[in-house]
C-alpha cells in the first residue's frame, strides 16, 4: 500500500509540475 501511494503521489506531483510548465508556457507565449 505505501509504495502504491507513493508511486500514486509521484504521479500526481509530475502531473502538476507539468501542467504549470503548459500554464507558464502559454503566458509567456501569449505575450
Amino acid at each position: 500500500d505505501g509504495d502504491g501511494l507513493n508511486v500514486a503521489g509521484s504521479f500526481a506531483e509530475n502531473l502538476v509540475k507539468s501542467l504549470q510548465n503548459c500554464l507558464n508556457f502559454g503566458g509567456i507565449s501569449g505575450r
